[in-house]
């Protein structure tokens, strides 16, 4: 009579209203669930918000973590899917995302727009991406091209 036993009954009625119910409400009352569910949680941001807990907490990440170590934790998590190849490629993307776009940019005048030669890879490929373009001018004579951006590190990590 194992299962009469107390353990098998609250591991029942946890998945039932822990679990089931929840998610059979959520799916039959999507509206209301999440107007009761909103709520809370609007106030609970800005009660954290208020209190600064939440630029503490960004400043506690900043200062703690260093980038390198913030993506080596990222890529922890996908060392058992990936082999160690592409776990390579993906830090250099990232890597090279947040490199000066300068060292990434070849010769050229040819660019529709023109942007702060300081900026970093990631800054440049958004400001192309809202302009619709793929080349922009970062200096004096110089280009970057998103297509040679993407050659280049396809070429030094694969």
């Amino acid at each position: 009579m194992r299962f009469l036993s107390r353990g098998y009954w609250g591991g029942l009625i946890f998945a039932i209203l822990g679990d089931l119910l929840p998610k059979t409400l959520s799916v039959i009352w999507t509206d209301i669930m999440f107007n009761i569910l909103v709520y809370p949680f609007i106030l609970m941001y800005l009660l954290l918000r208020f209190l600064g807990i939440t630029k503490l907490a960004s400043i506690v990440v900043e200062s703690k973590y260093s980038r390198d170590e913030v993506l080596d934790l990222t890529l922890l998590g996908f060392k058992d899917h990936l082999d160690e190849k592409d776990l390579r490629f993906i830090k250099a993307v990232i890597s090279a995302l947040h490199a000066p776009a300068k060292h990434f940019a070849i010769p050229g005048a040819d660019a529709p727009e023109k942007m702060n030669e300081n900026s970093t890879c990631l800054d440049a490929i958004v400001f192309m991406r809202e302009r619709g373009i793929n080349r922009v001018k970062v200096g004096d004579g110089k280009v970057f091209d998103l297509h040679e951006f993407i050659r280049r590190i396809s070429e030094s990590h694969l």
